[in-house]
């Protein structure tokens, strides 16, 4: 991972403890019968494009290029959280 933005470089800074915390759940979430680390990828993309979250989008759509995902599956994923997410707001 190259690119970290500079408000996570902060957050690991000033909170070392937590950051090591959620990275452990990270971890452990990624440990369990999930799918597939290509599903998985494209699962946090819709999260953070339904959540108009920019830096996650951002983050997961570079990533998932880089990884070999198509920009096609990046757009057939964006919406389908969309039903949820939307009804949160």
């Amino acid at each position: 991972m190259a690119y970290l933005p500079d408000i996570y470089k902060e957050f690991r800074r000033q909170f070392p403890g937590t950051a090591v915390a959620c990275d452990e759940l990270a971890f452990a979430c990624r440990g369990r019968a999930m799918p597939d680390a290509k599903t998985r990828r494209l699962i946090k993309l819709s999260i953070a494009i339904d959540l108009n979250l920019e830096g996650g989008q951002r983050s997961y759509a570079r990533r998932t290029l880089e990884e070999g995902i198509s920009s096609g599956e990046l757009r057939d994923a964006a919406p389908l959280g969309l039903t949820t997410v939307g009804f949160l707001r």
